[in-house]
């Protein structure tokens, strides 16, 4: 049976809010002190996005991070995550140096 995190894997990496969420929730389980998630927002899910959560829950419970396809999923979202650190660093000091005056 294949596994949750390579099943759901375009789902997580997705450049959508839901895709967002699961990313931290993939995280989370990696490393909750290290990436928190907040589940207010699991509520907002439609049912495809909470059953790829379910799904991946269910599987990390069961094999935790003896499965391949969960740690690869995870360290692909850590490097989005930092991608999406750098684009955010870098337009914000773009911003500064073209309006100085806002800042």
């Amino acid at each position: 049976m294949q596994s949750p995190f390579l099943m759901h894997r375009d789902k997580v990496l997705g450049y959508y809010g839901a895709a967002s969420w699961l990313r931290q929730f993939v995280l989370a389980m990696w490393n909750g002190k290290g990436y928190p998630v907040g589940l207010s927002q699991f509520r907002g899910l439609d049912r495809y996005h909470a059953d790829a959560a379910f799904d991946m829950l269910a599987a990390y419970r069961k094999h935790g991070e003896n499965d391949q396809a969960f740690m690869s999923l995870a360290e692909e979202c850590r490097a989005r995550l930092k991608e999406e650190q750098a684009a955010t660093n870098q337009a914000e000091q773009e911003d500064v140096a073209n309006y100085p005056h806002l800042y």
